[in-house]
């Protein structure tokens, strides 16, 4: 069986009497997104320190590649340090004496790579941040966002097949740190592997393994569903657990109960009817009364940290976002959005009828539209619907290639229908 590529096995810190964290068991494989959330003075930083070799242990066994790194040196860890992690600290660390790319060239100075290759690949990184025109002016001239993203560019200079980030987005706006994440989810695709701490659950939501460091101890989130790791939507801001809130498209779209029944409803089996569900959507404040007793017994039975919230908002953003384009006319548009990745895969009743009362709008608009290719596309997406079949082969021209296709699958489902 091949080893995790970061391996902690009891790990604890101690600072003088007191212990920041206690019997850390983390493992992570090559190409892994982990993000670690946790409050002020949770730890975090100690955490990303002793897996960067910046930092030592005071129990506990720590394996990178599965080698125990505990009898190097401190020049063996400085060089297995610099070639394998990339760094970004909460306060970014630039030389106040050198330019913007000049910071983020560093490490390949020390790589011993020219200078003319150096700043190329600085120039390259800090326009991909929408930085080139101020790459050379000295940090003190630049804002605390734009240190943050030079911090981030030289961070991933060197290519580090691994990234650790200590809250990058914390004191930016969502504006501010959607590209600075664009960059790091590109190069996560690319292979690397990256590990993120935050307070932000919106952040944390955009990794594929999440954690919760309390009080010096590490405890996994449980996987949200089974609706993957994609944010719904990149107007999408979802905060705290205590307090969650939805801002779709720039405004408050989704009241912190609503979205608690959301979350509840994925999670439990016995989930609440799609009526309901598309009550609270479109906030009917008159009738959820109703839902006070259901809400109270589901909350007694689901930890908060087991809730799955962003199936809850992926759910809300996709039928919004479906509903809208139906609603403006735009069928085509509305159906190829619903062919895609629409509506996490739960077995939750109340999302299972949410899936079928969106499907069922969708297709009425489709066959009163008679657009012969959104006809035809809603067709093939569910395969046997005998109606949506004739009406595709009735709209579509007769020198239309798909017009073979609609008799194939017309005279299939008509079989299947005979039998």
């Amino acid at each position: 069986m091949k080893a995790p590529y970061i391996a902690l096995e009891g790990v604890s810190k101690a600072y003088k009497t007191r212990e920041v964290l206690t019997s850390i068991c983390l493992e992570v494989d090559r190409g892994d997104f982990v993000a670690i959330e946790g409050g002020p003075e949770s730890g975090k930083s100690t955490l990303l320190s002793l897996i960067g070799l910046l930092d030592t242990p005071s129990s506990g066994a720590y394996r990178l590649e599965g080698r125990s790194v505990a009898g190097l040196s401190d020049t063996q860890r400085a060089r297995l340090r610099n070639r394998t992690f990339g760094f970004v600290f909460q306060t970014p660390t630039l030389l106040p004496q050198l330019s913007a790319w000049q910071n983020v060239a560093r490490p390949l100075l020390y790589a011993g790579v020219a200078r003319r290759e150096r700043q190329r690949r600085a120039l390259e990184l800090l326009e991909a941040l929408d930085l080139a025109d101020r790459a050379h002016l000295r940090p003190a001239h630049l804002s605390f966002e734009a240190q943050r993203r030079v911090a981030l560019a030289r961070a991933l200079v060197n290519d580090p097949p691994i990234l650790l980030l200590d809250e990058p987005t914390s004191r930016l706006t969502a504006a501010q740190w959607e590209p600075l994440l664009k960059l790091v989810e590109a190069r996560h695709r690319a292979g690397a592997t990256v590990l993120l701490t935050t307070r932000d659950p919106a952040v944390a939501a955009r990794s594929s393994t999440r954690y919760v460091l309390d009080g010096g101890r590490l405890e996994p989130v449980a996987p949200e569903g089974t609706g993957g790791t994609e944010t719904p939507s990149e107007a999408l801001r979802l905060y705290a657990l205590g307090s969650p809130q939805v801002f779709y498209r720039g405004r408050l779209s989704l009241a912190p109960r609503q979205l608690d029944i959301l979350a509840l409803l994925a999670a439990h089996p016995e989930g609440l009817s799609g009526e309901r569900l598309l009550l609270l959507t479109y906030g009917d404040a008159g009738k959820m009364a109703t839902l006070k007793a259901s809400l109270s017994r589901l909350r007694q039975s689901i930890p908060i940290t087991n809730r799955p919230y962003r199936l809850g908002v992926a759910c809300y953003v996709d039928f919004t976002e479906v509903t809208e384009l139906v609603k403006r006319g735009e069928v085509a548009a509305a159906v190829q959005r619903y062919r895609g990745d629409l509506l996490p895969a739960s077995d939750a009743p109340g999302v299972v009828e949410l899936r079928e009362t969106l499907l069922e709008a969708l297709r009425q608009a489709a066959l009163a539209s008679e657009d012969a290719d959104a006809v035809f596309a809603l067709a093939e997406t569910q395969g046997d619907d005998l109606e949506l079949w004739e009406a595709a082969l009735d709209l579509l021209p007769t020198d239309n290639p798909k017009v073979a296709l609609a008799q194939a699958h017309l005279k299939r489902v008509e079989k299947a229908w005979e039998d």
